[in-house]
């Protein structure tokens, strides 16, 4: 991917999800919910107070993340070479899978 975020940017690709369950029932989901995503760029990292140096963040491209996906949570989806990706912020990452 030839794109780089700028500052504490993160891209990702969410994991597909069914909303089916084993016995045929559809799931409908109107609430705050996580979701999976695979990052596959990172910005430099929050600056500093100097602004010429960042903290950079614990990520990696390939890192599986568990987010929080909802209520104003949702990032901003965006098509990049026909794929579509979201930008999120390191507040909306729960945890690394």
């Amino acid at each position: 991917m030839n794109l780089q975020p700028l500052y504490d940017n993160i891209i990702v690709q969410l994991a597909e999800e069914s909303n089916k369950t084993a016995s045929g029932l559809f799931i409908t989901s109107n609430h705050d919910t996580t979701k999976t995503a695979t990052v596959v760029a990172v910005g430099p990292g929050r600056p500093l107070m100097d602004k010429t140096e960042y903290q950079p963040l614990p990520f990696t491209v390939g890192t599986t993340l568990l987010i929080k996906w909802g209520a104003g949570a949702n990032g901003y989806k965006f098509k990049f070479e026909g794929t579509e990706y979201f930008q999120i912020d390191p507040s909306q990452v729960i945890g690394v899978l």
